[in-house]
């Protein structure tokens, strides 16, 4: 067992050595599983067999604290490289921010084809269909369906677009009056999600036509409707799916 020894202990060294020429990286080294490969071997070496266990413990040492430099280099890096690219992008004109984006963009592109053998077997495939047809029964009479009867069914809404747009405009100014903010949400929520969409859909022409603004709080992830700004007008989607409804 002590031959078997001294002979992995030089074979550990081996290893470890070759793995340090092969790469730059000091994470590609397993030192937790060194250590305990020398841990179970180590009853079982001769004094003289002490020095390679030393050498092999001298180049972990060193491998450590390559380790904790690239750690700290990398800590750096996370910290001041967010706020170099803000200074760089700041600095940037419109055309150079442009120009960078496309240089940076690489986009994932998939190419589809479709081949004259493809084109012709769908043709046929369309030719050979029957024509469907939907069967009347002879008791049953089509007719025209009103606006009357499709707000009985639920699928209409019964309602003055432009008073509900003045009845939203008034509430959303008596709310900015007094905090000058009022949670998007709060203003479209309704009975129903036909109601919700609607009240969006208003709210939306609204902030359009510059009565107010919506703006995105990223650390609540809330949206807020704000006084109008004199910014530069730009477009955003508001996912409604969690906008809270009864029916």
């Amino acid at each position: 067992m002590r031959g078997n020894a001294r002979i992995r202990l030089r074979e550990l060294l081996e290893e470890l050595t070759e793995t340090l020429k092969r790469t730059s990286d000091p994470f590609k080294v397993n030192i937790k599983s060194i250590l305990n490969e020398l841990a179970e071997i180590l009853p079982y070496l001769e004094y003289e067999d002490l020095i390679v266990d030393a050498e092999i413990l001298s180049q972990i040492v060193e491998v450590i604290k390559e380790q904790e430099e690239w750690i700290r280099n990398r800590s750096a890096m996370l910290v001041l490289g967010p706020f170099i690219a803000l200074l760089k992008i700041a600095s940037l004109s419109k055309q150079e921010l442009a120009k960078e984006l496309a240089t940076a963009w690489h986009p994932v592109v998939e190419l589809e084809q479709i081949t004259w053998t493809d084109v012709m077997r769908a043709l046929n495939y369309l030719s050979a269909r029957k024509k469907f047809v939907l069967e009347t029964p002879e008791t049953e009479r089509l007719k025209t369906v009103s606006s009357q009867d499709l707000e009985e069914l639920g699928l209409m809404l019964k309602l003055d677009l432009e008073k509900l747009a003045d009845k939203i405009k008034n509430e959303i100014l008596e709310e900015l009056v007094e905090r000058g903010f009022v949670e998007y949400t709060e203003v479209v929520k309704g009975k129903s999600i036909l109601e919700v969409f609607v009240k969006a859909y208003v709210v939306s022409y609204l902030a359009t036509a510059g009565e107010f603004s919506i703006v995105y709080d990223p650390l609540k992830e809330r949206y807020y409707i704000v006084k109008p700004s004199n910014g530069e007008y730009q477009s955003i989607v508001i996912p409604l799916g969690g906008v809270t409804h009864s029916s």
